[in-house]
């Protein structure tokens, strides 16, 4: 689950200095060329394993009944999506509606400078 949090932290601001700077489609291109290199990566490094004796999909699918697996998947759920809530929900709300600056806002705003993009300043009637 680290990968997630590194992303969020790293990918969020970067995505949004690329769409701020460069059109929004920068951001799509970008992450399409760090999935290209992912899959030539993968399919270069991940070594052609025979599976073992007996192994299944429907094997594999019963940890899923394990107590273990459940809380640790849902907590995963319950952290990660308290995560999206704020990048999606909660800091457009601080940052247009409150007038916060975006750097306030964590974690998307981890690393961004004190300033305010054109989109996130108060109208002049507010």
């Amino acid at each position: 689950m680290s990968g997630l949090t590194s992303a969020t932290l790293v990918g969020v601001p970067l995505a949004a200095w690329l769409g701020q700077h460069l059109g929004c489609r920068s951001a799509f291109v970008l992450d399409s060329a760090i999935a290209a290199v992912a899959c030539v990566l993968i399919c270069r490094g991940v070594p052609d394993v025979p599976a073992a004796h007996g192994a299944s999909p429907l094997r594999e699918l019963g940890a899923l009944a394990r107590t273990q697996v459940g809380l640790t998947l849902g907590i995963g759920a319950i952290g990660f999506g308290g995560m999206f809530a704020v990048l999606s929900d909660i800091k457009p709300l601080l940052t247009a509606a409150r007038g916060w600056a975006a750097w306030r806002s964590p974690p998307a705003g981890a690393g961004r400078p004190p300033a305010r993009s054109a989109c996130c300043r108060p109208s002049a009637g507010s």
